[in-house]
């Protein structure tokens, strides 16, 4: 059972994701967004948050002349956080955000694409 149990404790620490989220502008005005769990990046709660926090401020700052959407790792993003269906999430919506993104951001917006981008992470890179 002391194997069961660590095996346990193993996969447990796999499945729950920690969310990585940074950004940056650089010296030619480009304001570069990274974000996920560095596997499949998904679009949870906090990560819509931080993500339409960040874009409302770089629509505000003139020295913002475009912005990047990258994934952390090897993927860009699989779309919803699956870990929140069925659950109520105090969070904008993706579609939410895809709405801002589509009539109301009016700067360059370009999604950095490497390997998944599926479902609402194919919507974000679209927007």
């Amino acid at each position: 059972t002391g194997q069961r149990h660590h095996r346990t404790q193993l996969q447990r620490k796999a499945i729950i994701p920690t969310t990585f989220y940074k950004s940056s502008t650089m010296a030619s005005g480009v304001r570069v967004i990274a974000f996920g769990d560095g596997r499949l990046n998904p679009l949870g709660g906090p990560t819509r948050t931080a993500l339409h926090e960040d874009l409302l401020l770089a629509e505000k700052d003139p020295s913002v002349k475009a912005v990047v959407l990258v994934g952390k790792g090897s993927n860009f993003s699989a779309g919803a956080d699956i870990s929140e269906f069925g659950k109520q999430v105090d969070a904008l919506t993706l579609t939410d955000l895809i709405e801002y993104l589509d009539a109301l951001f009016d700067k360059p917006l370009v999604a950095a694409i490497e390997g998944v981008a599926l479902g609402g992470g194919l919507e974000l890179a679209l927007a």
